[in-house]
């Protein structure tokens, strides 16, 4: 799992004009660009000992992960009434 933070993108352009001129303001402050976005992502699928699962709370610092504890039942669980409800 990852934390992409607040990017960099075009994603306010909808939105009503005194949310983006928030965001046009308040972006310098807490927004991360689209690379340092996608940094820890990319990192995990281009090394060959990255293992999962893994959270990184921090955009851009792959080092700084925390191990996912997964409960099979839950995980079970999940995937049943997720394929119950799409159909799959």
């Amino acid at each position: 799992m990852v934390n992409a933070g607040a990017a960099k993108t075009d994603i306010m352009r909808a939105a009503p004009w005194y949310m983006r001129v928030g965001a046009k303001v308040l972006g310098p402050v807490v927004f991360d660009s689209v690379e340092t976005s996608a940094h820890n992502v990319v990192e995990a699928v281009r090394r060959d000992d990255w293992k999962g699962p893994l959270y990184w709370g921090r955009p851009g610092k792959f080092e700084q992960r925390t191990p996912i504890d997964l409960s099979t039942t839950s995980t079970q669980h999940l995937m049943d009434i997720s394929r119950t409800l799409t159909g799959a």
